[in-house]
């Protein structure tokens, strides 16, 4: 291999990892979608449907988000008669009157839908 060809190889090497390198780090770097949903469970079961909370810029402030709605929802559900248990992504209140409540929230990338896939209009 000739030295011009050798230079010419390595030139190549180093463009396409300088180009994987910023690909990986501008995908890194997507914006955040926080997600709540709502469970109301007595005799029949009813799910409310996962619903856009809020956006963060990321994945950092999209838990500071989330930790808050917690926290707000606790809050909310502990007045009263019900029993609240907190976790890292959900509040469930039992009521006296055997009615229980969750509400989750969660975060994901803006590219994630957790909803599946949209229907066609065919």
């Amino acid at each position: 291999m000739t030295p011009a060809r050798r230079y010419l190889r390595l030139t190549m090497l180093a463009v396409l990892l300088a180009v994987l390198t910023l690909a990986s780090s501008a995908w890194a770097q997507c914006a955040w979608v926080l997600w709540g949903e709502s469970y109301v469970l007595s005799k029949g079961e009813t799910e409310g449907p996962k619903r856009i909370v809020s956006a963060a810029s990321d994945e950092a402030a999209c838990r500071v988000q989330q930790r808050e709605k917690i926290e707000s929802a606790r809050a909310t559900w502990a007045t009263g008669n019900a029993k609240v248990n907190v976790s890292d992504d959900y509040v469930a209140s039992a009521f006296s009157n055997g009615v229980l409540r969750i509400d989750k929230y969660f975060c994901l990338p803006d590219t994630v839908d957790p909803r599946g896939p949209k229907a066609s209009g065919r």
